[in-house]
């Protein structure tokens, strides 16, 4: 399998900052009126689905809310393909936009995609190294291939994913950070109701992963959500500054994920941990 892997050093600088207490109504926890079971159809790979105060998300409850965070500012979301071309030379769908939730206020990722349509390190993901993956496999119609993505954000990969593969290609996403997680939920939920075919190729976890299974907190950047950083906020240049700290659960991998099933193959695992991904592999 191949790994991509954003591991900047950073200065070892921590901001102290006191965690925000989610209210009641704010729970990362799907709504006890639609049990997983009926909810979603988990991948059956996916070893855990639930954990202290998560379970895996049920593909309709939107997690927190804009209250809380600021409402959705949409924009659309676009990949460059032609109407005709997917990456492997033959049609999938036609669809090569789709509505994306952004951050209401600056913010460098929902910035570029509400000017440009698209989050810059996207492309490279779906149409160079997927289309690498699929293109050297000569069963590729006949297999069913996962891509992990750990570190989702509010979802621009895992949407410029959907839309150049094939159906065959499935995806688990992992995202702790709360902020994130109502962009992406709500995102995922919009495109599930225009298009459900997309709904059983997604899998999104509410965590983040590292070496033992833990509550913690995450620090969002101002301006900056991308760079979140788990247990201590950790600064790329002196003046940076945090939001206030999130409660988050943090699992191991292993525990999640059984990639050793051979009716799947897991070709491609992006990891954008802000530094904590030798804690996570």
């Amino acid at each position: 399998s191949t790994v991509v892997a954003d591991q900047q050093q950073h200065e070892a600088m921590t901001a102290t900052i006191t965690p925000v207490n989610l209210a009641a109504g704010h729970s990362r926890t799907t709504n006890s009126s639609h049990p997983l079971e009926t909810t979603q159809n988990v991948f059956p790979f996916v070893k855990k689905t639930r954990g202290r105060n998560w379970t895996v998300w049920d593909g309709e409850t939107i997690l927190f809310d804009g209250e809380m965070f600021g409402a959705c500012r949409w924009g659309a979301y676009n990949v460059s393909l032609e109407e005709n071309e997917t990456i492997t030379g033959t049609m999938s769908q036609e669809i090569r936009s789709v509505p994306i939730c952004l951050h209401p206020t600056s913010d460098i990722v929902s910035d570029n995609i509400a000017s440009n349509g698209r989050w810059l390190d996207c492309p490279y993901l779906g149409e160079e190294l997927w289309r690498n993956v699929l293109q050297q496999d000569n069963n590729q119609h006949h297999k069913r291939f996962v891509h992990i993505e750990v570190g989702a954000n509010i979802g621009a990969c895992v949407l410029d994913i959907l839309l150049v593969t094939p159906a065959n290609v499935h995806i688990v996403a992992f995202e702790p950070n709360p902020r994130n997680l109502f962009r992406l939920t709500s995102t995922l939920k919009s495109l599930f109701s225009m298009y459900p075919q997309f709904r059983r190729r997604v899998q999104l976890l509410p965590i983040g992963l590292g070496q033992e299974t833990t509550a913690t907190t995450i620090y969002g950047a101002n301006g900056n959500l991308g760079h979140s950083t788990i247990g201590r906020g950790v600064k790329e240049y002196y003046t940076q500054q945090f939001d206030a700290a999130l409660p988050i659960y943090v699992e191991r991998f292993d525990d999640i994920i059984d990639s050793t099933r051979g009716d799947y193959d897991f070709a491609v695992m992006k990891l954008d941990a802000q530094g904590f991904e030798c804690n996570i592999v």
